[in-house]
């Protein structure tokens, strides 16, 4: 069992995205320039393969790719998933890959998934340590979700994991600082959910209140949720008490400006300290502006699954009668 999946988002409205260009430019430069800083060795090694993807014949589908431990990498493209159903198309992490995908970025699909790995003892994909992601939605027109992740264990690491999020802290900013995001954060994974609105009952609370592909147009007028890193845009800066209040709070460790007007909002030095209390310290310090709606504590999942869940870092109270 795998442990759970960081989550490194930005909500970006792309007409606010600097000289990026439209959806295609910015979603083929997250997957192109991040896919390089963090594997840039193993984008060299598949840069020379073929476009499309050729593996040994196989009889059967669990039959293996190829031999175990052989490096991979593709991106994929997805189309419909609304109206239609979903069709998805993959070629080979390379050059000629990329080339590939440019052109199908032309007219822009539902989602685009880049993902590097090795083959394992099987010679399945399985074990992938690259996977980002850019998606958009038909409710939410103009925004776009840029999405890396990382797994659990590389943050909590005693000996690398401050280094690992300090690389993915500063990628991410790097990102922040060039396209204006509406919302960003560093979090377990929930697909493209935040915490809180994954913890809001649906008997309760309609899709437009805590399903991503419409909570994205309101991101600016309310905040998605608050988490380890919790990227503030310009709009709500003002309505949260400002940057003076939010840095005397006591709530963070970090209250960074951005070009955009927004806050970058980091809780602790380390993510293995964001505990109880300090989620509790920046549900407060954001109550003004977060969505409101009361989430409720998931269902304790019985082994051997539970390894795999990840803990919910909420308080269970609705933000909009918290007192801030």
């Amino acid at each position: 069992m795998t442990d759970p999946s960081i989550d490194m988002q930005l909500n970006v409205d792309v007409a606010t995205a600097g000289g990026f260009g439209g959806f295609g430019e910015v979603a083929f430069r997250w997957l192109d320039e991040l896919s390089m800083a963090v594997a840039g060795d193993a984008r060299d090694s598949l840069k020379g393969l073929p476009a499309r993807v050729v593996t040994r014949p196989r009889e059967e589908p669990w039959d293996p790719l190829g031999e175990p431990g052989e490096l991979w990498g593709i991106v994929t493209v997805t189309r419909g998933g609304v109206t239609a159903p979903a069709k998805t198309a993959e070629r080979n992490c390379s050059a000629a890959g990329f080339r590939w995908l440019r052109k199908q970025l032309e007219d822009p699909p539902t989602r685009i998934t880049l993902e590097i790995g090795h083959l394992d003892d099987m010679g399945h994909r399985s074990g992938r340590s690259v996977f980002l992601t850019a998606k958009h939605s038909v409710h939410s027109p103009g925004w776009l979700v840029l999405q890396a992740r990382d797994r659990e264990h590389r943050f909590l690491d005693p000996a690398h994991g401050p280094e690992v999020q300090r690389g993915w802290l500063a990628a991410l900013r790097s990102w922040a600082d060039q396209l204006n995001p509406g919302y960003g954060q560093i979090a377990y994974a929930r697909g493209f959910a935040t915490a809180l609105e994954d913890s809001l009952p649906p008997a309760q609370y309609p899709p437009q209140h805590r399903t991503p592909e419409y909570t994205l147009n309101d991101c600016r007028q309310m905040l998605r949720g608050y988490s380890w890193l919790t990227i503030l845009p310009a709009e709500l800066v003002k309505p949260a008490g400002g940057p003076d209040r939010l840095r005397d709070c006591g709530a963070f460790a970090a209250v960074d400006p951005l070009p955009g007007g927004g806050l970058w909002l980091l809780a602790t030095e380390d993510f293995r300290d964001y505990n109880a209390d300090a989620v509790e310290r920046v549900f407060r310090a954001l109550a003004p502006v977060l969505r409101p709606g009361r989430p409720v504590p998931k269902p304790a999942v019985p082994p051997p699954l539970v390894d795999n869940s990840p803990p919910q870092l909420l308080v269970f109270e609705d933000a909009a009668t918290a007192g801030g």
